[in-house]
Parts: C-alpha cells; sequence; structure tokens
C-alpha cells in the first residue's frame, strides 16, 4: 500500500516541539494525593480517599491499586516518604506499623504497633515513628532501633531533633503546668534543657519552629511578655544551649532557614519601621557552624521589610513589603514585591506578577512554582512560560527527572494532572483542524464524559467525493495519558435532507481507519487508511482557539 506524506507548513502553528509544556487530566478518582503522594523510580504512588495506596505512570491505563498478596495496602495521611529509593510507610491493613516498599514488593521493618495520627518524621537522615505507648523508633535505612521515652509525658514527635546515633532532643509536657519543655537525650536519659518554650495556647509546627543543621538544633521560643517577637533557641550535640543573638544585638527573629548549604536569620520586621530607632534595611543575618552570634550578610540589599522566604534547592524566593514611616500606613497597603534569587544571589526573572508565595518544587536546575489564587498558575524559572488552571484548583505538585503532576480539585472531586512535553489525547484535543492541502476541507473533534467517567472523542471528517462535499464520522474510547488514539470511519446512506428518518433504515458502511497523534499545542498527525485506497499521512493544525493556550505553553 502507497503511502503519500501531505506535509504543511503554518506560521500559526509552528513551535519548537521541545519547548512543549501541557497540563492534562490524567485521574479522576477521589484521592487524598494533595497531603500523601511520593515519587520513586519514575511512578507516583499516592493515597486514596479511604487510606488505600495506588500507583500511576501517568496514563489511566497504568493507574492502579497496590496489594500486598491478597491484601490491599493502606495508610496514613503525611506517612508516605521516599527514603533510600524505598517508600517508607505505616501500613494500616493490619495493626499500624512501619513497612517499605519498592513498588513491587513488601517488607515489614519493625513489629511494633505505631501511633499513626503521628505520621512519620525525616530528621538528620533517619524515620522517626511513634509507638503507641509514646515511645520512638528510628530507622536509618539498615536497622530500626527503640528509644524508651516513658520518661516524659506527651512528647510531640515532630519537636524531635535528632543530632547524632545517639542523642537528640524532643519537646514534651511539663509535669507540674501545661507548658511545654525541652529535653536532650545523651543515649541513656533525658535532660531537661529549657523550661516553657511553648505553651498550651500556643500549637507547634515543624517547619518553622525546629531546624537541624550541623549537628545542632534550633527550636523557635517566645516569651510570655512578647508572644509577637520569636526568638530562637540553640542545642548543640552535648545538650549546651543558648539563645541566638546577632553581634548588633538582635534577638527577635521572623524565620530561619538554609539556603546552599548555609543557615540564615531574617531580622523580626516589627523593627524595621522607617524613622524607628535602630532603623536599618539589612534584615538577613548569616550564622557560621558553631556560633550563636549571626553576623549582617550583604548578599541582598532589600527594598522592604521581608513578609515571607521561601527555598528550594536552586532558588530563594522573598516576598519584601515597603517601608512606611512610624505612624504611616497607608491603606489600602500596596501589594508586595515577589524577588526570585539564585545560589549566587542574582535575580531569576520569569514573567508575570506575584503576590504570594509558591509551592516550590525542583527537578535538577529548574523550579516548577504553583502559585494558588482566583486562577491557580504554574510557572518555570527557564521561563517558558505559564500554565493557567481556570476550571480546577490545584493543590500541590510532585515529580521528579522522569514526570511532573499537579493534584486538585475538579467538580468537587480530587484528580491528578500530568505537565508534560508530550501532548496527549485530552479535552484540549476538541477543536476545528485543518490542512492547507485539503481546500475547504477539515476535521471536527469532540470530546466527552459519560456519567461512569469514561470519555470518548467524536470525530467527523468534511472532505469532497467526485466533487460534491462528503462527510465520514466515528468515535472511540480513550484512556486518560493516551498518546494517540484509532477510530473506525464510517459513511452514513439512507437518508436525505431534512427528513423525518426514525422510520428510516440508515446504513453505513467502513470508510477506513484514522489514527490521530497530537504533537504540540496546535499540531497533530492523522493517517487516514481508506478501504481499497491509498492511505494518506496529514498533518493538521487547530484553527485558533485562545482559550487552549492556558492549558499549553508551545
Amino acid at each position: 500500500m502507497r503511502t503519500t506524506i501531505l506535509s504543511v507548513l503554518l506560521l500559526f502553528i509552528s513551535q519548537d516541539i521541545l519547548a512543549l509544556k501541557t497540563i492534562n487530566k490524567i485521574s479522576k478518582s477521589d484521592f487524598n494525593g494533595a497531603y500523601s503522594s511520593v515519587m520513586l523510580n519514575g511512578k507516583l504512588f499516592y493515597l486514596d480517599s479511604q487510606g488505600y495506596m495506588w500507583t500511576s505512570e501517568g496514563t489511566s491505563s497504568s493507574t492502579h491499586q497496590l496489594s500486598n498478596g491478597n491484601q490491599a495496602v493502606k495508610s496514613y495521611q503525611n506517612s508516605l516518604i521516599k527514603f533510600n529509593e524505598k517508600i517508607i510507610f505505616i501500613n494500616l491493613s493490619d495493626e499500624p506499623k512501619l513497612w517499605a516498599t519498592d513498588g513491587t514488593s513488601f517488607e515489614l521493618l519493625d513489629d511494633t504497633p505505631l501511633n499513626y495520627f503521628s505520621g512519620l518524621r525525616i530528621n538528620n537522615n533517619t524515620i522517626i515513628a511513634q509507638t503507641v505507648d509514646e515511645n520512638f523508633i528510628f530507622y536509618d535505612g539498615t536497622t530500626a532501633s527503640h528509644h524508651d521515652a516513658s520518661a516524659l509525658t506527651s512528647p510531640l514527635i515532630n519537636s524531635l531533633c535528632r543530632l547524632n546515633e545517639t542523642q537528640f532532643t524532643v519537646i514534651a509536657r511539663s509535669e507540674n503546668s501545661n507548658a511545654y519543655n525541652l529535653y536532650y537525650f545523651n543515649a541513656e536519659n533525658f535532660t531537661l534543657i529549657a523550661d516553657d518554650i511553648i505553651t498550651d495556647d500556643h500549637s507547634f509546627s515543624t517547619d518553622k519552629q525546629v531546624l537541624n543543621f550541623e549537628n545542632n538544633c534550633y527550636y523557635q521560643y517566645t516569651s510570655m511578655e512578647n508572644i509577637y517577637s520569636p526568638m530562637y533557641l540553640q542545642v548543640t550535640n552535648n545538650g549546651n544551649t543558648a539563645q541566638v543573638i546577632s553581634s548588633d544585638g538582635t534577638e527577635s527573629w521572623k524565620q530561619l532557614f538554609v539556603f546552599n548549604d548555609k543557615l540564615y536569620f531574617i531580622r523580626n520586621s516589627l523593627v524595621l519601621l522607617e524613622g524607628s530607632e535602630g532603623f536599618d534595611t539589612r534584615q538577613m543575618y548569616q550564622l557560621e557552624a558553631n556560633s550563636n552570634t549571626p553576623f549582617i550578610s550583604n548578599a541582598i540589599d532589600f527594598t522592604g521589610p521581608i513578609r515571607s522566604v521561601n527555598t528550594s534547592d536552586n532558588n530563594l524566593y522573598i516576598l519584601t513589603d515597603i517601608f512606611f514611616p512610624v505612624g504611616i500606613v497607608p491603606s489600602p497597603a500596596p501589594p508586595p514585591t515577589f524577588t526570585i534569587y539564585d545560589s549566587s544571589f542574582e535575580e531569576v526573572n520569569i514573567e508575570g506578577s506575584f503576590y504570594t508565595q509558591p509551592k516550590v518544587l525542583s527537578i535538577g536546575n529548574n523550579d516548577t512554582l504553583l502559585f494558588n489564587g482566583q486562577v491557580d498558575r504554574l510557572y518555570f524559572t527557564d521561563n517558558s512560560g505559564a500554565l493557567k488552571m481556570a476550571s480546577a484548583s490545584l493543590q500541590s505538585i510532585v515529580g521528579d527527572e522522569t514526570a511532573l503532576y499537579a493534584i486538585g480539585r475538579d467538580k468537587n472531586k480530587q484528580s491528578l494532572y500530568k505537565i508534560s512535553n508530550q501532548a496527549i489525547i485530552s479535552e484540549q484535543t476538541a477543536g476545528l483542524w485543518i490542512s492547507p492541502e485539503w481546500q475547504s476541507q477539515g476535521i471536527t473533534l469532540h470530546t466527552g464524559e459519560r456519567p461512569d467517567e469514561s470519555n470518548y472523542l467524536f470525530l467527523s471528517l468534511f472532505i469532497y467525493k467526485d466533487g460534491l462535499p462528503f462527510w465520514v464520522a466515528g468515535s472511540a474510547d480513550y484512556g486518560l495519558g493516551s498518546t494517540e488514539i484509532s477510530l473506525e470511519l464510517l459513511e452514513f446512506t439512507g437518508s436525505s435532507f431534512l427528513d423525518d428518518n426514525a422510520n428510516t433504515a440508515i446504513e453505513n458502511t467502513s470508510f477506513g481507519t484514522i489514527t490521530l497523534s497530537p504533537s504540540g499545542c496546535d499540531e497533530m498527525q492523522a493517517f487516514i487508511d481508506i478501504t481499497g485506497s491509498d492511505a494518506i499521512t496529514l498533518s493538521l493544525g487547530r484553527i485558533i482557539d485562545t482559550k487552549n493556550r492556558d492549558v499549553c505553553i508551545p
């Protein structure tokens, strides 16, 4: 069979396919992936709304529930952790215990029942779990060790900071008050090292209030006299404590963070009002190892008080406000300034206006940024553009070098989306498609979803036959994530124009088959195998439809 190749070059559809980025829904299962999802060896693992574990490689056909033998695997939110090329989790299929999986086989790591409500933590290269009797289990990738915490009252697992193999610190409730104290464990015993580090009226947040760096632990705390001026306590590996106070006397800190293997503190903006005593725009301080005295870092010249800082493996993300003279605050206040800095503290520019901190995922040398707002947007620090989701709410992003996913809600259901450089068959495929080789002819594509959540594509091919208009049609189901679809084309006869054909015998005969393969935002290959004739390959272009541009970057 001879194949005729009809190649086209349309200016409105020409693009560098390698730069393509598109977002498409690949699963509509109601799952809990916004809280529990992790990548391992190119596969996504997540928990559904009932806690059952699933895996996906980016298509509906590759998405399936995991089982250990004949038993479905069930876990608890926030208990999936990638660690040493395995996923560590609390298995709730029977008694809650510590397990590991590589996606194929499952392994029991420790036989002690766990308090699964506490979840799992990772600190200093160690997985930390809490037993039902409030003791701790440390798993280092090889063995699980037990640490008796019965001497403490209600220890907080999210406050535990492991200094080394034998020493750690943890916050627990005071025996004589509603406050919480800080304790130091040295191989055998707990020692009280700080009273009333938090009170019963203040919750404890791991991401803000404890950090492990260079075998020292840093805890945020406030005094009852001034709860709006947080301070930090440094604990060394021998249990010594010291308040973090800078060389210029600053002791109130808004935030601390690690960036480019260095520890930084952000000065509390409450003391930065223009005209106030000691006014100084320099707000970022660096702390050297084995010191508790930060010094001013001149790496960044800030334009206003820092509202918040976010970091990734590649970049530093800072929101700053405008300095106002003491007693003068305009209403409404102007929006904050959003700035990205790379590891050399050079600005990274991306197009757009940003007034909130994004959720950030580093993959290689580039970051993917999720900004939540009236319309959720995904940006990329390679400045390739933005993907916008007007019809869905995105909650998180997860990925690795092989794949990138977003998790959100669409039509009140938790949904999974794949961001890739491969165009796929999806609702974005719908539209009007033409080839300049076929004058006044083209293809109309429609996609739909049935109540059972299956998806279909309907195609009408409008062409000429023997000088007269002629059309054929076909439909087929497609799986989410599919890169091509094949349909049988049918020719219909037996009726006439505006005929009431309820009692007319409509006949259809096979015209051939068509296979569609999207290759870009507005490009698609069509292979038409005509019954009894030559096959044709067409390069199609979409008649311009700007709404598709939100979900596809050419």
